[in-house]
């Protein structure tokens, strides 16, 4: 199987377009960004349940954004920036657990009127919505991102929906539905910080809001399941995310985001791996 990878990789991503790609991004990433982009976790557990999962899904058991919360924190950083966001991405898990996902879409649209809001989903249950659900998403101008995995699902009724309510609908092609990147950490915490923030695929690039707190990646935010399923002792200070109700300005966010913190110490160099469905091993998360 291994040597089946390689093969794939071969024919589809050629050594020198790895290696631009690589150093291009490593550069983007201690830039600082002109306005910000982030995404939100509407439910941290997951349907599908996908080995090496940055965000943990598959050690969560059921775990859902409170609809409370997420105002609060909508409201707090549309007054910081002035209600000018790049993009809101509504992700998990699987977002489309979430009963009330309607109300999220409706609260994302009412603070940030001018800015791209986002659903990433496998897809599974997009045939399962209501009517309401593809009406909202048309009115607010809200795009459906379906990521690609080897999975069966039923891409012509979900076109024909998508169509039918006029709403925007994109398939994101990571070149291969058999190839993912994943970062495996080091428990004894001795990697070079400025190396791990520049090379990593998600820092300053995946940007999470978490209980009023925005994190450069997801990893940080959610570590807390790993430190539980598996008892180990990944540590988050307060210096490893920003907090938006201490924040004075977003200049000061945007400045903190683009700089390595602690927790880099723990994320190891990322690699492709083969996609599969966890079995929750440590193997999967942690390097040993």
């Amino acid at each position: 199987m291994r040597q089946h990878t390689k093969e794939i990789l071969k024919k589809i991503i050629p050594e020198w377009i790895l290696q631009f790609r690589r150093i291009y991004r490593a550069n983007k990433r201690t830039k600082r960004r002109s306005l910000l982009c982030f995404e939100v976790h509407l439910a941290d557990h997951c349907n599908l349940n996908c080995k090496n999962c940055s965000h943990f899904s598959p050690l969560v058991k059921e775990k859902y954004l409170d609809a409370t919360m997420f105002q609060n924190d909508c409201q707090r950083i549309s007054e910081l920036s002035g209600g000018r966001l790049k993009r809101l991405r509504f992700m998990g898990g699987e977002p489309l657990l979430h009963n009330n996902i309607i109300e999220f879409l409706t609260t994302g649209r009412k603070y940030f009127p001018k800015s791209e809001l986002e659903i990433w989903t496998n897809g599974i249950l997009l045939l399962k919505q209501t009517p309401e659900f593809w009406e909202i998403c048309r009115v607010k101008n809200i795009r459906i991102n379906i990521t690609k995995y080897p999975i069966n699902i039923n891409k012509e009724q979900i076109n024909n929906l998508a169509r039918q309510y006029n709403v925007k609908l994109v398939y994101q092609d990571n070149k291969t539905e058999l190839l993912w990147f994943k970062t495996k950490l080091d428990k004894n915490g001795h990697q070079n910080i400025e190396k791990s923030f520049r090379f990593c695929e998600m820092s300053n690039e995946c940007i999470h809001l978490c209980d009023g707190k925005l994190y450069t990646c997801p990893v940080i935010a959610y570590v807390k399941y790993l430190n539980n399923y598996f008892d180990e002792n990944f540590q988050v200070t307060e210096d490893d995310y920003i907090d938006i109700y201490r924040a004075k300005s977003m200049s000061e966010i945007l400045d903190f985001l683009c700089k390595p913190i602690p927790f880099c110490k723990y994320c190891g160099k990322s690699c492709l791996t083969e996609w599969g469905i966890s079995k929750r091993e440590r193997k999967e998360w942690i390097d040993e």
